[in-house]
């Protein structure tokens, strides 16, 4: 692990992630703001797809199997990019150049990854989509891995409010994301 923390990089735009505790003393926000707005819709959106199969007259057990099946979905996803308390949810992020950053996940895997280019960026709200780059464990012979990398398990995206983040970091990322070419960062991922 001390080898993998060594890979972390100490400068350039650092972005500490603390995990969101709903209800309890833990909670950092000082007002009802953006993340809190954000985190209630997501849990009521879920909690309404959970509920509605029951409400389209589908067969009970087909309803209970779509009902366990969304809830455990929404759950996974709740944790993992709201909560930040799912193993693999991003716990810090280092922007060292234009276009890729270093991720660190609560399961201390450290990697290298470059931001996607449907990044979204609102004046109150970033999605930030990141695809993990293959590392030199990839281009091996370790069927795991290369699997991993040929489908969607490799992409993580994270939502970042002003009152989260504070408003300077909120700022900084903002203008880091804005000067990010995408038209020559993917013509050099083609060469």
């Amino acid at each position: 692990m001390s080898k993998q923390l060594g890979r972390l990089p100490a400068s350039g735009l650092t972005l500490e992630l603390i995990p969101t505790v709903l209800w309890g003393a833990q909670r950092t926000y000082r007002c009802f703001g953006g993340a809190s707005i954000l985190t209630s819709a997501y849990f009521l959106f879920f909690l309404l797809v959970s509920i509605s199969p029951f409400l389209i007259a589908l067969p009970l057990w087909l309803s209970i199997l779509i009902m366990f099946m969304t809830f455990g979905y929404g759950q996974r996803l709740f944790r993992k990019h709201l909560l930040l308390n799912h193993p693999a949810a991003i716990k810090k992020m280092v922007f060292t150049e234009l276009g890729w950053c270093y991720i660190q996940l609560n399961d201390s895997k450290i990697f290298k990854a470059d931001i996607k280019r449907n990044t979204i960026l609102t004046e109150h709200l970033v999605i930030l989509n990141m695809i993990e780059q293959p590392g030199e464990e990839a281009s091996g012979t370790n069927f795991r891995l290369k699997i991993r990398h040929l489908f969607f398990l490799n992409q993580y995206s994270i939502f970042l409010t002003r009152d989260q983040l504070g408003a300077t970091k909120f700022r900084d990322i903002k203008c880091y994301l804005r000067f990010i070419n995408y038209i020559k960062k993917e013509e050099s991922l083609e060469k």
